[in-house]
């Protein structure tokens, strides 16, 4: 079959209309997206002007100043954990803890010094566990002004065994109330 010119000529001119056709079709898509480009680019531009640089640079300054506070203070809570403590230290300053609140002593035991980690830093820890008797209200005082009395020292647990109140032939009326105490006396050793 073959074709005429002018069938030929029909052809060429539909198959470069229609490429015509996609090509402003194409440069229609892109405009359009330029368009978008444009107006994202001019609305973050104005956001960018409307960052203000002086209170972010307060602010450094501020921070500059509490970590420069932070870092004397640091040094002083190094020295504090560097003082070394022994177990006759530690077991002593319970025992007068214990005298000013009014409680007894009935045992105290340590597992001796060990070395624990915490937060990148190495302590020698002292672990005491001691049994301590008397009246509720001196017995409270007692466990809660530890904290005070141990800078370096924490109250690991506590367990208060009240007195039984009441009367009669199979109750026990006990005066006193008792705690088991742990707690740890920590020392500073350095950095792991």
């Amino acid at each position: 079959m073959k074709l005429s010119k002018k069938t030929g000529l029909i052809i060429a001119i539909v198959v470069f209309f229609a490429a015509g056709i996609y090509l402003y079709m194409d440069y229609s898509k892109i405009v359009d997206e330029k368009a978008v480009v444009k107006e994202q680019l001019e609305l973050t531009q104005q956001q960018l002007q409307g960052i203000q640089i002086d209170p972010l640079t307060a602010q450094q300054t501020e921070m500059g100043n509490q970590l420069s506070d932070v870092a004397s203070r640091s040094g002083e809570v190094i020295f504090t954990l560097s003082q070394p403590i022994s177990n006759i230290d530690a077991a002593t300053a319970l025992y007068d803890v214990a005298q000013t609140w009014g409680v007894q002593i009935n045992s105290v035991t340590s597992s001796g010094l060990a070395d624990e980690g915490l937060e990148g830093a190495t302590f020698s820890v002292i672990s005491l566990d001691a049994v301590i008797e008397g009246d509720m209200p001196n017995l409270v005082n007692f466990i809660t002004h530890l904290n005070d009395s141990y800078t370096t020292g924490i109250v690991r647990s506590v367990t208060i065994t009240a007195p039984v109140a009441g009367s009669g032939a199979n109750v026990t009326t006990s005066v006193n109330a008792s705690a088991d105490l742990r707690m740890a006396v920590y020392t500073y050793k350095g950095n792991q």
